[in-house]
C-alpha cells in the first residue's frame, strides 16, 4: 500500500473528566461558558492560530452535523473552516453536504492512512490535517497517523459522558508544554509514545 508524509494533530476541549460530550453527545456545556482572563494573560493556541497551522480537516460526521448547526440558517456563527480542504469521515456515503460548502468538503467511509493518502494526492502541499470528533480522533489514534494533540480542559466537570481517549489511547500521549489560564482552564500540548 501506498503511504503518505500527511499526518493528523487533534485540537478540542474536554471536561476536567475527560469528557467531549455529554452522555447525549451535547456539547452546550461547552458552549456556556468561557474562561475568565486577565489582559495580556497567554491563553495557549487558539482556534485561529491552530487552524493557520493545518491544511485540510477530516471530521466526523456527528461533529459535522454538530458545527452545521451553529452555522446559518440555523445558527449565527460563520462557517469556522474557510476553504480548507475538508472529509467527512461516515458509513452513510450519501450524506448531503450543504451546497455552500460542497466545493472543498467530501464525504468519505474509508481508512484513515487511506483518507490521508487521498488528501495528499488531490491537494497538494497537505502534510497537516486537523482530525475532530470523538470517535474519526478514535481511529487515527489507533491506526498511529496522529503525531500531535491540543487538549483544552474546561472547568466542568460532567460525571459522565463519551470520553476523548480510551485508557490505552491516553498511554500514547506524552505531555510537551501546559499552559493554565482563566479560572481552571488549561491547553495542553502533547506527542504520541509510539
Amino acid at each position: 500500500m501506498a503511504t503518505t508524509t500527511c499526518r493528523g494533530t487533534i485540537y478540542c476541549a474536554i471536561s476536567t473528566d475527560g469528557y467531549i460530550a455529554d452522555k447525549d453527545g451535547g456539547v452546550d456545556w461547552l458552549n456556556n461558558c468561557q474562561p475568565k482572563t486577565t489582559e495580556g494573560e497567554d491563553c495557549g493556541l487558539g482556534f485561529e492560530d491552530f487552524m493557520n497551522t493545518v491544511d485540510a480537516i477530516i471530521m466526523g460526521r456527528k461533529t459535522f452535523e454538530q458545527v452545521l448547526t451553529f452555522c446559518p440558517p440555523v445558527g449565527s456563527h460563520p462557517w469556522p473552516y474557510g476553504k480548507k480542504p475538508m472529509v467527512i469521515l461516515t458509513s452513510n456515503t450519501e450524506l448531503k453536504v450543504p451546497d455552500f460548502l460542497s466545493e472543498h468538503v467530501s464525504v468519505s467511509s474509508g481508512f484513515p492512512d487511506e483518507i490521508l493518502l487521498d488528501l495528499s494526492k488531490k491537494h497538494n502541499n497537505v502534510s497537516n490535517v486537523y482530525i475532530d470528533g470523538g470517535a474519526t480522533i478514535g481511529g487515527f489514534l489507533d491506526a498511529g497517523v496522529i503525531d500531535r494533540a491540543f487538549i483544552t480542559r474546561v472547568p466542568v466537570t460532567l460525571g459522565e459522558g463519551i470520553p476523548l481517549f480510551t485508557e490505552k489511547q491516553f498511554k500514547q500521549l506524552k505531555e510537551v508544554d501546559v499552559k493554565k489560564y482563566g479560572e481552571g482552564w488549561s491547553i495542553t500540548e502533547y506527542t504520541m509514545n509510539v
